[in-house]
């Protein structure tokens, strides 16, 4: 009887580990994601997906992430403007309400809300200048979620690094 009990504890106890170590298995890991010269550093737990108006589109149960490439080419002048300039370009030609842009290490930066098949959203919009292009990359939740998602939004942000493409 003692070595059934004995042998039963065993068992309970390595199922016990093995459920820990699911458990850290299971946390997100660091994954580069790369597109038109541009990488950026997110996690395992997005995947790419298409999206027609970016020229890349990842995704994860909670947060999206669209990045535009706008190549100096499509307008006369383009590659003179400033972060702030760009910046001020894309908030104008969307007609996004009054928001404040800020500049942070390598970008520029801003937020604004929408609402999206009836739920509110906000995207924090960071601005980057590449050597052929300017970059709008946009990290967007719930605006419920937002503040929680912050600092993440900024680690990511600087982890973009772009490449010349070939």
């Amino acid at each position: 009887m003692k070595k059934i009990i004995k042998n039963i504890t065993l068992i309970v106890l390595a199922v016990i580990m093995l459920a820990f170590v699911g458990c850290s298995s299971s946390a997100p890991k660091a994954k580069t994601f790369s597109a038109a010269g541009m990488s950026i550093e997110l996690t395992d737990s997005f995947h790419e997906k298409e999206l027609v108006s970016a020229t890349a589109y990842y995704e994860s149960k909670d947060v999206i992430v669209l990045a535009i490439k706008e190549e100096f080419t499509l307008m006369y002048g383009l590659a003179n403007y400033t972060l702030a300039d760009y910046a001020q370009l894309v908030i104008n030609n969307n007609r996004l309400p009054a928001v404040t842009v800020e500049t942070a290490e390598n970008y520029v930066h801003f937020r604004y809300d929408k609402e999206v098949s009836g739920k509110d959203f906000s995207y924090w919009a960071t601005c980057f200048k590449s050597d052929d292009a300017f970059w709008l990359i946009q990290f967007a939740c719930e605006t419920k979620n937002y503040d929680g998602k912050i600092a993440t939004f900024q680690k990511y942000a600087n982890s973009v690094t772009f490449t010349a493409e070939e």
